[in-house]
């Protein structure tokens, strides 16, 4: 299956992509024992595209957004790489899980269909992103720049890595339910 984007959808997709970015610079962080993990809402520019142009259109805006990132902020090393493929990952995550609730819950209400996406979207961020940070990027960063952690990795990922990623999919998730609906209205 091939996609081909028009000129305009190619201008929708940058426009989301350069935005995205301006808010990946945006961030706080929000877990106390890991500061590196900051929150931050470059996933809604991602997933509106998403929801408007298909999933091939947010992993388009996902990758632009992530590369642009690690060229100018990381410096283009391999440490960062790390962290902007972590980041990668779970904006991929979050908009398939979003994608696929909103499309499966069509006949459900309104309110329904976008609590599920709310739980739904956070419970698969939370697992594939426990499962990354258990088994590939906490363990890179181990071996590559010798991070030290006071505790083991499956207790970083119970302390830090589940609460973040639950924040991040319930924070996320209501915004995009809140700024969506409105959006679509403009956009159709």
């Amino acid at each position: 299956m091939e996609n081909h984007f028009d000129v305009k959808q190619l201008v929708q997709l940058a426009i989301l992509a350069a935005v995205s970015y301006v808010l990946m610079l945006i961030a706080i962080p929000i877990i106390p024992v890991a500061p590196y993990m900051k929150l931050d809402l470059s996933d809604l520019p991602i997933l509106i595209g998403t929801m408007m142009m298909g999933i091939s259109a947010g992993i388009t805006i996902a990758t632009v957004k992530s590369l642009l990132y690690w060229i100018t902020i990381g410096g283009a090393s391999l440490p960062s790489l790390i962290g902007v493929f972590s980041s990668w990952a779970a904006s991929i995550v979050l908009l398939l899980a979003v994608f696929f609730v909103l499309k499966s819950f069509k006949s459900h209400t309104r309110k329904l269909k976008w609590i599920m996406m709310i739980i739904l979207a956070t419970l698969a961020l939370t697992i594939a992103m426990s499962l990354l940070n258990l088994y590939v990027v906490t363990p890179l960063y181990i071996n590559m720049i010798g991070l030290k952690l006071s505790f083991s990795v499956p207790k970083l990922v119970a302390i830090a890595v589940i609460p973040f990623n639950i924040i991040k999919g319930i924070v996320i998730g209501i915004i995009f339910a809140i700024i969506y609906p409105q959006l679509s209205k403009i956009i159709k």
